[in-house]
């Protein structure tokens, strides 16, 4: 479908640009500025993919409350997320990826909240939600490439069962 294709280019040219930079880049800080562009990025073509899977999800049959609930869903928190799909829909958009990568997933979208809202700074909702057992208050957290390495073949795994799930809706 046009969804899977999309998001599946964006984030083959995610690898590409990490594959580029990985290569190519060699001071700490270029590389530590690289994955968390990449990171937003990446964050963002998922979010902006569910996102309309999600409007497309709201123009079939439910009740208002079931359409409201629907409308708030934020593919910023993804396990909350694919929960909330799975216990309305009955699919799981994480279906095939273990526990310790949905843990991963979810640490890595709570890295892009910090990025984005607190300069990368850990404040207390980070410590509550992310499992980040080794972070500590007010500490700037870094990326490495290993963890943007291991982050795009998730969302390449995530958005195709979603659009697997999607359409298995009839």
């Amino acid at each position: 479908t046009t969804h899977d294709v999309v998001i599946q280019r964006k984030l083959a040219a995610r690898t590409s640009e990490f594959e580029t930079a990985a290569a190519n880049l060699t001071e700490r800080h270029e590389r530590e500025d690289r994955w968390q562009q990449l990171l937003l990025g990446c964050v963002s073509d998922f979010d902006g993919f569910a996102s309309d899977l999600r409007d497309r999800l709201q123009r079939f049959p439910a009740t208002p409350a079931r359409k409201r609930a629907l409308g708030s869903l934020s593919f910023q928190n993804i396990v909350n997320a694919a929960d909330r799909l799975n216990e309305w829909y009955a699919f799981d958009v994480l279906d095939t990826i273990g526990t310790d990568d949905r843990e991963f997933l979810n640490l890595m979208f709570s890295r892009r909240h910090l990025f984005v809202h607190r300069a990368g700074r850990v404040d207390q909702q980070y410590l509550d939600n992310s499992g980040d057992a080794t972070a500590k208050l007010n500490q700037v957290i870094r990326l490495k490439s290993n963890m943007i390495k291991r982050l795009i073949p998730l969302l390449q795994t995530a958005s195709q069962n979603f659009v697997v799930a999607f359409e298995s809706i009839k």
